[in-house]
């Protein structure tokens, strides 16, 4: 009898081990999630860190470069305007053009990476968007696209030339992992982010963009670098690549509210998702004159600080049928604009540079031309890429906004919308 007892005894001691040892796994299962999920946080804190401080440094050096920049190429599109263009000199010119204009792409890539720039947002489908960017990008290559597009995509509020430059970078990535040629699927969905999706994102509905490739894949140990701003397994340089392409995609997403993640199998290829928030249909549109382009073109006020910029945007300005009348800073671009409203002349639009050494810039001179003409539609330009007002424009009372340099096709393009556009 004793020795049942004693046998009965061991089994519920037995019994309560088990469910003590079972509390422990639990528990040490939920630390063990709560070290991840602080390890994840980390990671990411770090990694915007990194990407801030390079966004630093670059937007410090972006303005006087892009200023460079602008004359160059503003000179070289002057100069192809007095050719043919069958003229042997007018390919030399557009091949430096070009060339130039690849400086603006590196700085634009560093400059994403801080942290006043921002996106210029506007509706955006993506349907089409991802097609005609996966084919430019493909184009001329052994890599086949295969598309699951939904017609009832999600519209997106964002940066048409930025997502343009997310999958760009991405299909980019999965060519470069398919040397012998093969496929690329693309595919898109609605989805509506839950808690329990362990995504970095709020709840909420997105659309989820997958690219995936049948190609080298990535390493685990390398897996968690990819992201990261000059990391690379590729040749350094100019055609090899500045391991810059999937930081720009991380830090674009970022500032598009979404995120991107990757699954990987060496050998056996990649999946990159990209997640983006659906457009809030009650967000307010900007409404722009449906009326066609006047016929008439007028003055044009440009302010620059700069003699080289002021030299070749007159010329530009001529080129493209205004009239420019310039300034070299905030209190004579007032007195120009008052003079003109007070003579029952009036001005088509104001091209105002954002900083000016040791003078009023655009953003303080706009607020003094808005008294002299409520009316008043104005551009903001600027080298400095990172800056809330270039991204911000709106919200200063700017209807539009430029970086230096640009071609004079896009200020032509520019201008015209903005002479479009109801009065404020």
């Amino acid at each position: 009898m004793d020795v049942e007892k004693t046998r009965e005894e061991l089994l519920n001691e037995l019994q309560g081990l088990k469910e003590e040892l079972a509390c422990l796994k639990e528990t040490a299962s939920e630390y063990r999630q709560k070290y991840t999920d602080h390890k994840q946080t980390e990671t990411e804190l770090i990694k915007m860190i990194n990407l801030e401080s390079i966004g630093t440094l670059a937007a410090g050096l972006a303005h006087d470069f892009n200023n460079l920049l602008m004359a160059v190429t503003g000179y070289i599109s002057l100069a192809k305007t007095r050719l043919h263009p069958e003229d042997k000199a007018y390919a030399l010119l557009s091949e430096a053009e070009r060339i130039s204009f690849l400086g603006k792409d590196l700085t634009q890539q560093l400059i994403t990476f801080s942290k006043g720039g921002e996106p210029v947002k506007k509706i955006i489908s993506l349907h089409k968007l991802i097609k005609e960017t996966a084919e430019t990008t493909l184009s001329g290559s052994n890599i086949k696209c295969k598309y699951t597009l939904p017609e009832n995509l999600y519209q997106i509020e964002g940066d048409d030339a930025q997502i343009r430059q997310v999958i760009n970078n991405i299909v980019v990535n999965s060519k470069e992992a398919m040397p012998h040629g093969g496929t690329i699927t693309i595919r898109a969905a609605n989805i509506f982010v839950k808690p329990v999706d362990k995504i970095p994102l709020p709840e909420g509905d997105f659309i989820k963009i997958s690219i995936e490739d049948k190609g080298i894949g990535i390493s685990e140990e390398n897996l968690f670098k990819i992201f990261d701003p000059y990391y690379t397994t590729k040749i350094l340089g100019v055609q090899k690549g500045m391991g810059l392409g999937l930081a720009v995609v991380y830090s674009i997403l970022k500032r598009h509210n979404g995120c991107v993640t990757v699954d990987s199998t060496r050998h056996a290829g990649s999946t990159f998702y990209l997640y983006l928030p659906a457009y809030n249909k009650e967000s307010k549109i900007r409404s722009i004159h449906k009326n066609a382009l006047k016929n008439t073109k007028g003055k044009i006020l440009f302010m620059d600080d700069e003699q080289v910029i002021r030299d070749v945007a007159e010329q530009i300005i001529r080129g493209i049928g205004y009239e420019p009348v310039m300034a070299s800073h905030g209190i004579e671009a007032i007195e120009l604009y008052r003079r003109e409203k007070e003579s029952g002349e009036r001005f088509e639009a104001a091209i105002l540079d954002l900083t000016v050494k040791n003078g009023m810039g655009g953003k303080e001179t706009l607020k003094e031309l808005i008294y002299i003409d409520p009316d008043i539609k104005a551009i903001i330009s600027s080298g400095y890429t990172d800056d809330p007002v270039i991204g911000k424009f709106h919200d200063y009372g700017f209807i539009g906004a430029i970086t230096k340099p640009y071609k004079a096709k896009e200020l032509k393009e520019l201008l015209e919308k903005v002479i479009q556009e109801e009065p404020r």
